[in-house]
């Protein structure tokens, strides 16, 4: 009962602390950080090499996520033998 208890408040507090981003507009850490602290949020504009970085580095990591997953139940699981 007391995991469910605290589930929810973490789960309730989680959602409000997005919608109060979303309404601020703070897209950032540094923006929110810079909002905790009583200062005008920073405007950055990412590059697109920055943005490519990221989208490249995200599918790498949820290939190797995904793969290992797909491992871990195939063999362990599904007693598959590669």
């Amino acid at each position: 009962m007391a995991i469910a208890a605290i589930t929810t408040v973490g789960l309730l507090s989680t959602g409000y602390l997005i919608y109060l981003s979303q309404h601020l507009q703070l897209k950032t850490f540094r923006q929110i950080n810079a909002y905790l602290k009583h200062l005008p949020a920073p405007e950055e504009t990412p590059t697109r090499k920055h943005q490519a970085w990221i989208l490249t580095l995200s599918a790498l990591v949820g290939l190797l996520i995904g793969g290992g997953l797909t491992w871990l139940i195939a063999t362990s699981i599904l007693h598959w033998s590669f």
